[in-house]
């Protein structure tokens, strides 16, 4: 399988770049000549790749049928946005800040940034009105508002703060949120749980939740192996928290009430 690393090129501009195309699925399938062709919109122009990154394509040979994804990393790009846009397996590494949409409507692979992230973290696709579908999203910095918005499937791992309505309409899949303060998460969540993993700040839920009781996580076993998939990630996970306790909270009543905050209190 290939692994194909993208460095950005300044340029000069304002313009805004659609990331769309930068995919691991689909980029790091062609061959060296395709892929320098391959267009990136910038603008209301179609730019090749080759004219806006140094591309260096890397045959991996592995019989690892594990670790037989194909790789794309991009390297020191301004925030482009719908990075990972529909992508179905594979490994996305932003080396930086991503922009807007960020795995918008993906459907497998796993999308790492090590920077921060903009507005709507998994939510849908301009064509869509379904959010990510599966795979994993990992925001080593920061995320604007609306992460998860309407997700239906998967992992979303945000280690810095977030702006307002965390799971905003989420209908199923997980968020976890390492840093406070939560504005109002999941709102008009149908069935979704977020996790919020900091014990200073907490949450101001909905309304329209219920809080029902607090557990250790020893005792809700799909909640401890949430946990180490997360430390498993790569994310610095709170002290203590694989052993702590957790208050549960019901959300939102008027879709049902089959919502999940897992907070985390000691």
């Amino acid at each position: 399988m290939n692994r194909v690393t993208l460095t950005w090129r300044p340029r000069t501009g304002p313009q805004p770049i659609d990331g769309s195309c930068l995919r691991p699925d689909t980029l790091a399938r062609m061959d060296a000549q395709a892929l320098a062709a391959q267009t990136l919109r910038i603008g209301r122009d179609e730019v090749p790749l080759s004219e806006c990154f140094d591309i260096t394509h890397e045959p991996l040979a592995t019989h690892d049928a594990a670790r037989d994804e194909p790789t794309l990393i991009v390297r020191s790009a301004p925030p482009l946005d719908r990075l990972g846009e529909l992508m179905q397996h594979g490994s996305l590494v932003i080396e930086g800040d991503a922009g807007d949409d960020l795995g918008a409507s993906m459907r497998g692979g796993i999308i790492r940034v090590t920077g921060s992230a903009g507005h709507r973290v998994g939510g849908p696709a301009p064509t869509s009105d379904r959010g990510m579908t599966g795979g994993e999203i990992v925001v080593q910095g920061s995320a604007g508002d609306h992460v998860g918005l309407h997700m239906r499937r998967g992992l979303i791992v945000i280690a810095g703060p977030v702006g307002k309505s965390p799971g905003y309409r989420t209908l199923a899949g997980t968020i976890a949120l390492l840093q406070g303060p939560f504005n109002q998460p999941a709102l008009h969540n149908r069935r979704g749980s977020l996790l919020l993993l900091d014990k200073s700040h907490a949450s101001h839920t909905p309304i329209h939740a219920i809080t029902q009781d607090t557990f250790p996580v020893s005792a809700i076993p799909t909640l401890g192996l949430l946990l180490r998939r997360i430390a498993q990630l790569g994310v610095a996970m709170p002290e203590g928290v694989l052993h702590g306790r957790f208050t549960l909270s019901s959300v939102d009543r008027l879709e049902l009430g089959r919502g999940e905050i897992w907070q985390w209190v000691n």
